[in-house]
Formats: structure tokens, sequence, C-alpha cells
């Protein structure tokens, strides 16, 4: 897959709450890669004053002041945008807020501006963007950051209506999603949906009481640039290539994963991926010789990978990998069943023997190496009651074509 930013050089970009974090990086970052964006918050000043930073990138950011809350200031600023730097080629609805009460005590106004800026605005924003870029048939962007609550509530104290903000914006992407293709339009949405990052709203927050500094101390960190980083990958993927949910792989950091078939193709493309995001990679394989150059251009990644050699019609030898893996790397956390085998024929005329490969590699070999996965989850450490496994289907596993 071809990752690029060169489509939107000179294209127009508005990305919502870019005073600071998220919005902020976000809007340097496409700066960065050529585009004219539009910063807006409510302190414009300091949108203006980033955009001097900024002066002499290869784009151009310009600061508008606007309270996303409110309907009437998210109309100017689609009126501004088309009149004065032309249609709306990306948005980022990134501008977002919490008010840290609860449900059973918390005041009326506190829920309701966390829903108005959060939900709401958002959705305006997003029919705004969708207006523009219909009327000037542009296949353009929709980018919402989201949150790990908005699909999982955590037990933190006084979260109130924010995680449900956030489920509506999980559930608004994916009916975006649905209406665009029903339309037959080729803008595409995409909702990021970060662990915790530090930011105005999280670590920086000066009123922040110390059992949520406490909790905060914690955890694992993002930084806003890491965001800005997956915005642009989504942003990068071809047009065919529909990036519709990201999540934080932060908890992935530093964990051992195993890719079956990964010594090319899909296998080596997740390897890589999973690599960049710091995971250990245990890439299994006949062709070991591949993974082990691939793991050398890798070297000072984030993360490590690991050839091991395999032939996974073997039973044998998938058991030896996952004892090798186990006492070399540590417990498994992740297991991509890539590995995967088609000989072309008909029913009719078909050779036994190559059906008998076909089920070997695809069902058995999947099954086996699943049920060594979860044997090695639990060998060491606190977090080893939990693995993912992700199987690697095709169009014909959902029906025959």
């Amino acid at each position: 897959m071809v990752i690029s930013m060169d489509k939107w050089v000179g294209k127009v970009a508005i990305v919502t709450g870019a005073s600071s974090g998220i919005g902020k990086a976000i809007a340097a970052s496409l700066v960065e890669h050529g585009l004219i964006v539009v910063g807006t918050a409510r302190r414009s000043e300091l949108v203006e004053e980033h955009a001097k930073q900024l002066s002499g990138k290869k784009g151009k950011l310009h600061g508008i002041k606007a309270d996303f809350s409110k309907e009437e200031d998210i109309l100017k600023t689609f009126e501004w945008t088309t009149k004065n730097l032309g249609p709306v080629h990306i948005l980022v609805n990134n501008a977002g807020t919490a008010k840290h009460t609860n449900l059973t005590e918390g005041k009326t106004e506190d829920w309701k501006a966390v829903l108005d800026l959060n939900v709401l605005g958002l959705c305006i924003a997003t029919r705004e963007a969708v207006k523009v870029m219909k009327a000037n048939n542009i296949s353009g962007h929709i980018v919402h950051i989201n949150s790990i609550f908005g699909h999982s509530v955590v037990n933190l104290p006084n979260m109130d209506v924010y995680p449900a903000s956030k489920f509506a914006v999980t559930a608004l992407t994916e009916t975006l999603r649905q209406e665009l293709t029903h339309l037959g339009s080729k803008i595409k949405v995409t909702s990021i949906s970060p662990g915790l990052v530090e930011s105005e709203l999280t670590t920086l927050n000066k009123t922040q009481t110390p059992e949520r500094k406490a909790i905060f101390q914690k955890m694992p960190i993002l930084k806003s640039e890491n965001i800005a980083d997956v915005v642009v990958y989504a942003l990068s993927t071809p047009e065919h290539v529909q990036f519709t949910m990201v999540l934080s792989m932060n908890r992935w950091a530093g964990k051992v994963a195993v890719v079956t078939g990964a010594s090319s193709g899909i296998g080596a493309a997740i390897a890589d991926a999973l690599v960049e995001h710091g995971l250990i990679v245990a890439g299994v394989a006949r062709r070991v010789e591949l993974i082990e150059h691939r793991s050398r251009q890798r070297s000072g990644k984030k993360g490590k990978i690991h050839a091991v050699k395999a032939d996974i019609t073997s039973e044998e030898d998938i058991l030896k990998a996952f004892r090798w893996i186990a006492d070399n790397l540590g417990p498994v956390h992740v297991l991509v069943n890539n590995a995967g085998y088609m000989k072309e024929g008909l029913l009719t005329e078909g050779d036994t023997q190559e059906w008998k490969k076909e089920f070997d590699v695809n069902v058995l070999a999947l099954c086996i190496a699943t049920k060594e996965a979860i044997r090695y989850r639990g060998t060491r450490g606190p977090q080893s009651a939990k693995i993912e496994c992700v199987f690697r289907d095709q169009v014909c596993g959902d029906g025959a074509h």
C-alpha cells in the first residue's frame, strides 16, 4: 500500500480545537505536509501565535476564533474558509471538553456543555464539511478524534456524560460511513480513539484532584504528536482504503505478538506494522531468511521482529515454535493467524492432497496455533490472562461468490 500525503498539498483542512494539545499537533503536522489549515479555537490568539512559529513551512496555518458548541460560530467558520481559502477537503473534529463531575450530583449545564461540543458540534461541523465536499465534487476525509471511552467505560471517578458523548462519536462514525456509502460518495470517515494523552484536559490540568493525578501517574501516556501521526497515516491511505476506526496501540508496546506466514505479503506487512508500534514480534515462516533480512532493516525501531522457522502444516513445528517463543520472548499477548494456502481447482476434478494441504494450513494449523497461544498466555506476568487472537479471513469466508 502506497502511503503519501502528496494528494493533499495545497488543499484546505479545518482542525477544531487547535489552540493546544492534540489539535495543535495535528494542525502543525498538516502544515508540515503542505496543507492550508484553518485552526479554530476560542483562544484564537494561541493559534495565531502558532501560525507565526510555522511560517516558512510547506503549508500555512490560519487562526479563526470560534466556539464549536455554537452553531452560528460553526457556520461562520465554513463560510469564511470557503470564501477566503477555498472548499474544505479535510475536517478534523478534535474540539472536545469534559466536566469532572458525576451523574448523581452533576449540573445540567455541565452535561449540556459536554454534549453540545462533543456530539452536536461534531455533527454540525461534519454536515457543513460534507455539504462543501459534495458541492465541489471533493473526495474528502472526515476525522473524528474519539477516545477509548467511546468503546469501554473505564473505572475512573467523575466521568459523568463524557463516555456517553464518545460512545456517540463511535456510533456517528459508523452511521456516517453507511450514509456516505449509500450515497455513493467517495468521502472517507475515520475515528481515532487514543488512550490517555498529555493535554490540558488530563495530565496538564492544574485543577485535577490528587486522586485523579495519582491514577494518571500509573497509566501510560501518549503525546499529542503520536495522535497527529495517526491522523497523517489515515489521510495517507489510498482512495480505495477505508480506515474507519483507529484505537490506541499503547497498551501493546513491549508485548509479544506471533504472526504466522510473516515472510511476505500480508503477514510481512502486519509484522512490520506491529514492530513500528513497539511490539516484540515472532514472525513464523518456512523462509525465515526473508524475515531475518527485514529484521536487520528495522533495527532501531520501537519494537523488534524475531524469525522463527516452522512449517505451519506440521504440528510438531508449531509446538516447537511456541515453546521457543515462550522460553525466549515471554508470554504471547497477540496471535495473528495469517498463514494461508489456496490451490485453484474444481471440486469435481480436484486433487485430494491439495485439498488436504488447504485444510491443514487454513483450518487445522489455525486451530493448533490458537490453542498454543492460549496455552502460553499464562506462563509469566500479571497480564498473561488476556490474549488477542486475529484470524486473517477472506471475502470467500463470508459466502461463495
